[in-house]
């Protein structure tokens, strides 16, 4: 095997591999090789969260998507196919998404969630914040059931789950919790479904339920993005937005999704988020702009 500098993309800042010249299968087999080897050895000597996320590592190599792509230095990244389809959504500029955000939350948003709520485009951010969707992340020491008066009442044990959430949107309050450890891919589903409601046409509703075409392509699928979308018609839109954005977490066991991974695996859906963000999400900005 020939030595090679190999290095896996980083999942908070991902390459753009539309940008990147993409190596062959035998250099790619080799990069992988050479990173699993690194990552076997550290395995050895870590501990508690370290471990996690090697493990995790080791995971993503497996995944059929991954290619090597040579960066501006001429090391391979071994990367999930990033941008391997253009978004209908240009990023909102960190300024206004973080103006935007301040407005939602009660305090000065963290950067880490501006950089995440930038990847949905302005229409989806206005259209949020003119619906009244909140944004709290909360302390380690409060649990959501006090944080939420309607937590409290329908799940009064969710704080003593053997894994409790790291985050949740409660749909008759239209308010996001988040924990401050969760403000990457937790933010990005989390807010996903807050987007499901703003385009409910009920109040308390989400669009997932009222949606005839989103229920038959959830019935008659034949793949998923991943396994917790097939949950439910409410995790099958949040997931598959998460896609379509590409936020994803390396502290997290679920393998990185991007819109290339949805197109392969649910092309009806990705056809039906794009248009989403293209027309829906701007009609609800429009409401909600002439609303106030």
């Amino acid at each position: 095997m020939p030595d090679v500098r190999a290095v896996l993309a980083d999942l908070a800042d991902p390459p753009d591999t539309s940008r990147l010249v993409a190596c062959d299968e035998s250099l790619t087999a080799c990069a992988v090789e050479s990173v699993r080897a690194r990552l076997l050895r550290r395995r050895r000597s870590a501990s508690g969260g370290r471990t996690s996320e090697i493990l995790g590592a080791l995971r993503r190599l497996q995944n059929p998507q991954l290619s090597g792509f040579r960066n501006e230095n001429g090391t391979i990244v071994l990367s999930e196919p990033f941008n391997g389809l253009p978004s209908a959504v240009p990023p909102v500029p960190l300024d206004l998404t973080r103006s935007i955000v301040s407005a939602m939350t009660s305090s000065r948003p963290p950067i880490t969630l501006v950089r995440v709520l930038s990847a949905f485009g302005a229409a989806a951010l206005e259209g949020a914040r003119a619906a009244g969707v909140r944004i709290d992340v909360l302390p380690a020491a409060v649990k959501f059931r006090d944080a939420s008066a309607s937590v409290g009442r329908s799940v009064p044990d969710i704080d003593a789950w053997a894994a409790p959430p790291s985050g949740l949107f409660v749909v008759d309050e239209r308010r996001m919790l988040l924990r401050s450890h969760a403000l990457r891919m937790a933010a990005a589903h989390e807010f996903a479904h807050a987007l499901d409601s703003v385009l409910a046409k009920r109040s308390r509703s989400y669009f997932s339920f009222e949606s005839e075409e989103l229920r038959y392509y959830f019935a008659t699928a034949i793949g998923f993005i991943n396994e917790y979308a097939a949950t439910g018609l409410d995790e099958y839109f949040a997931e598959s937005v998460r896609a379509y954005v590409e936020i994803n977490d390396s502290r997290c066991a679920w393998p990185p999704v991007t819109r290339q991974d949805l197109f392969l695996r649910d092309p009806r859906m990705f056809a039906l988020v794009e248009r989403l963000f293209k027309t829906n999400l701007t009609q609800a900005e429009r409401r909600g702009r002439a609303r106030r």
